[in-house]
């Protein structure tokens, strides 16, 4: 059911715009969501659980780049496989205080940039 979801908020291959790619993303999460209430609550929760699911995440952490560093080479989704490799759980209870921060930290400097603070 998950993996329908995901099929649905299809990430966009990756164009090179940092700020338009996850903007579609969103828009069709936005629109693909209220018809999944229920999967809300495992998006971008734990490792991808499908192909579709993979398919989005390595698209969504390719828009930031290449990091400069080389990890395993699956030669599918490599991207994915550096937060795999760097044994980190984003979904980890110790993670969460400090996700929200910096997702607090960027609405706010989004809001101060477009009010010119």
């Amino acid at each position: 059911m998950l993996e329908r979801a995901q099929a649905e908020s299809q990430a966009p291959e990756p164009s090179g715009d940092w700020r338009a790619d996850p903007r579609a993303y969103a828009r069709n999460a936005r629109a693909a969501l209220p018809r999944h209430p229920w999967a809300i609550g495992f998006i971008g929760h734990g490792p991808p659980s499908g192909p579709n699911d993979a398919r989005n995440a390595e698209r969504l952490i390719a828009v930031l780049g290449d990091l400069g560093r080389r990890i395993r080479q699956s030669g599918r989704y490599p991207h994915p496989l550096r937060v795999i490799d760097a044994d980190l759980d984003p979904d980890s209870p110790q993670a969460r205080d400090e996700r929200f921060e910096f997702g607090l930290d960027c609405v706010l400097d989004g809001i101060a940039a477009r009010i010119g603070a």
